[in-house]
């Protein structure tokens, strides 16, 4: 039996210097944790070449998706995270519309959003 110790997605930016090298390859903790699903606003800090970032992860779940105008109050970049592997997948809201074509739809709703913020 092994246990793996749960930690956030977001850990992966503190250890960018690691995972950004040329000959960098991932151990089998990065594997397992390359993705755990949010459910709701999951807020949290890092710091980068003395840079402070703040950063709202927010669920992609469409109950979750009206959350999401609340957290483009005084922001200065969105980052949208769509995965390219979901090019033949389906979504599971409808099992009909492409989940990639849903998620360039959903960049494009989201920046209208921003914009009238």
């Amino acid at each position: 039996m092994y246990f793996i110790e749960q930690r956030p997605t977001f850990s992966f930016f503190n250890e960018l210097d690691r995972i950004s090298k040329k000959n960098y390859k991932p151990s089998l903790l990065d594997i397992l944790h390359t993705r755990v699903p949010t459910s709701g606003v999951v807020q949290f800090y890092f710091t980068m070449k003395g840079i402070n970032f703040e950063v709202f992860d927010v669920g992609g779940q469409r109950s979750e998706r009206r959350k999401w105008i609340h957290c483009f109050d005084n922001v200065n970049a969105v980052i949208y995270v769509a995965a390219i592997s979901e090019y033949d997948q389906v979504l599971r809201e409808d099992n009909k519309t492409v989940s990639l074509h849903f998620s360039i739809s959903m960049i494009r709703n989201s920046l209208d959003s921003f914009k009238l913020v």
